[in-house]
Formats: C-alpha cells, structure tokens, sequence
C-alpha cells in the first residue's frame, strides 16, 4: 500500500512527538528507531527550515534596507535645507556687496563734488517750446553735468537739463517739466515742488497739517543731487483738494526770474551757507 507524501509528513510528526512521551531511558532506543524508521520526512524537513531560515534572512536584509533608505532620505532632505540656506546666504552676500558698491561709487561721486561751484553768465532765454529755459556760458569743459542745481544766493532757481563742452541750458523751477524733492520750513513737512509754466510752482503730496502762507519752501536734498536748504519759493496759497487727504499748495519764487544776470552751478555737498543772502532770503538750517 502506497502512503501519500503528505501523509508521511504528518506520521512522522506524529511519531516525533511521540517520542516526548517515552522513559528517558528508552529515549535513545526509541529515537534511533524513529529515525530509522521516518528517515524518508527528514530531507523535506531540512529543506524547509533551510527556506524559513533564508526567508527571515531576507526579511531582516529588507528591514535594514528600509532603515538605510529612511536614513538616506533624511539626510538627502538636510542636505538639500543646508544647499538652499546657502543659496539665500550667498544671494544676501551677493546684494550686500552690489550695495556698498554703489554706496562707495556715491561717496566717490560726491567727495568729487562737495566743493564744486561755478559761476556762469546767463546768454540767452528760451521762447516757444523752449520757454522757461536759461542758457549759461559755462559746460561739460567746467565740470557742468546734468542734473545739477543752479543757484543765485541761497535760492535756487533752476537745474541743469543738457549740457555741451561750452555751454548748458537750465530749467528753471517755475517751468513744467521741473520737479524737485523740498520742505516746508515750519513743519518739516516734505514734497514735491512741480513747476506750472506760469511763473509759479505747487507743491504735491503734502497732507495733514495746511502749510500757512507766506512758509518758505526749502530744498530738501534727497536725491543725493540738489543740495538742501536752498530756498525755492514762498507759499502763496492753500486749498483742500476734493476727495483727497492732501492740500493744493501754490508758491511763488523769492526772485524775478525774469531779471537773472548770472547764476552759479553748485554740487550736491555745497551748502547754502557757502553763498552770502541776497534780499528776500534768510539763512535756513
């Protein structure tokens, strides 16, 4: 009679627990017999604990995997935080450098200038599309560039707007086109004064507090370029502007612009009190 291999297996169990029960001093007796006689499950036994064996190697292989892997992630994750705050840290380092290079070119610029003043002889007034307009006799030859203010006393009266080798037009500050960074005297209040084309100027973006009539208006400087407190104009009127928070404030210039024999061209540095007051005006700090 044939016994199933499945069978076989489970006699021999059967028999090798059974050998739990017999006397010890049967034991050696019985378990040759035992073996002898389910020798035939022996091999099949042996394999599969070799393959439970190797399957929990293989279970143990991938749990260390996973915790190198996690661990591998975790650092990729570091190492990608510590690159980007290195990035920042260098972008930061990089505009720091680009800012002081400019603060170092402006310093430049203006130890170049900070005693820069020439006089000039106006020669020619502008008409039509030029009106408003002053032409002096001095240029890019005399050390003029664009930009800087024309005083006469301690008022200024325009700015330079081109410029040739031997000579310069300026834009005087009661011509459209002409904007410039001031303050009100009493307040401290800042703005900015546009010309109106019309022999008078107005003040933008004052708020608050209403400038009073008769206030001077001073340069205020902040543009690095216009010196301060250089007087431009008087107020000569204030209006609430409709809808807004602001007042409309008209000035009028401290001199006849009309009436200019010379003027001097000053830089950024130079201030008012370098020029002696001539009438109408007052030594502002």
């Amino acid at each position: 009679m044939s016994i199933k291999p499945r069978t076989r297996v489970v006699l021999g169990c059967i028999a090798a627990f059974g050998c739990l029960a017999v006397p010890a001093r049967y034991t050696s007796t019985a378990g040759l017999a035992v073996v002898s006689a389910f020798g035939f499950v022996q091999q099949p036994l042996a394999r599969a604990g070799q393959q439970i064996s190797l399957a929990f190697d293989s279970l143990a292989s991938l749990r260390n995997s996973a915790g190198r892997i996690s661990r591998l992630e975790a650092e990729t994750d570091r190492l990608e935080e510590q690159l980007a705050a290195e990035r920042a840290a260098s972008a930061e380092k990089d505009r720091r450098l680009q800012a002081l290079g400019e603060f170092v070119r402006h310093l430049d610029r203006s130890s170049s200038e900070q005693l820069f003043k020439r006089e000039a002889l106006i020669v020619g007034q502008g008409t039509g599309a030029q009106r408003g307009v002053l032409f002096i006799d001095r240029g890019s030859s005399h050390g003029i560039r664009k930009g800087m203010a024309v005083v006469v006393g301690q008022s200024i009266v325009g700015t330079v707007r081109a410029v040739s080798p031997r000579a310069s037009s300026v834009l005087l500050v009661t011509s459209r086109g002409s904007a410039i960074d001031a303050e009100l005297t009493s307040s401290g209040k800042r703005g900015v004064v546009l010309g109106n084309g019309d022999g008078t100027m107005r003040m933008k973006y004052v708020s608050q507090t209403a400038p009073r009539a008769g206030e001077e208006v001073v340069t205020h400087g902040r543009d690095g370029v216009i010196p301060r407190h250089f007087l431009m104009a008087t107020v000569e009127s204030v209006q609430r502007e409709a809808s807004l928070p602001t007042y409309r404030v008209i000035l009028r210039p401290v001199r006849d612009l009309d009436q200019l024999v010379s003027v001097v061209a000053v830089g950024p540095n130079v201030p008012a009190e370098e020029f002696p007051a001539a009438a109408g005006e007052n030594n502002n700090e």
